[in-house]
């Protein structure tokens, strides 16, 4: 994989996520494409940093090898904790009807300002 095609999935992930933010109908799936973001991202950061990916067992193993080798100091570290989030947040959305509740939509958009902080950290960088 191609190092500025994991920025490019990254940050489409993460204009999927807004777009379906944006859509009362559609807010269930932002936390997953928020993930799915996360995951490019540290794709990303991985391999700008000299490392092969580990996908052994699919994002989760590279999401440990990137926790293992990122320092806790390092801005980029947001993204394990956006990542994780994120990954909680889906569950947060499931069987709810088309109207989701008004706290459900800011914790959403909280979400995604984090992501959006921690993609500003690994992208500028």
């Amino acid at each position: 994989m191609d190092i500025e095609r994991c920025r490019q999935f990254a940050i489409s992930s993460l204009n999927n996520a807004r777009r379906y933010a944006a859509e009362p109908a559609m807010q269930h799936a932002a936390p997953h494409e928020a993930y799915t973001a996360c995951m490019w991202a540290i794709d990303y950061w991985l391999r700008t940093h000299g490392f092969q990916p580990d996908v052994g067992n699919g994002w989760q193993s590279m999401l440990f090898q990137f926790v293992d080798l990122v320092p806790r100091d390092d801005p980029a570290y947001d993204l394990y904790i956006a990542a994780l989030l994120s990954g909680t947040k889906q569950g947060l959305y499931l069987g709810w009807p088309d109207e989701v509740p008004p706290e459900r939509s800011e914790a959403l958009t909280r979400l995604l300002e984090r992501v959006q902080r921690a993609f500003t950290q690994v992208f500028e960088a």
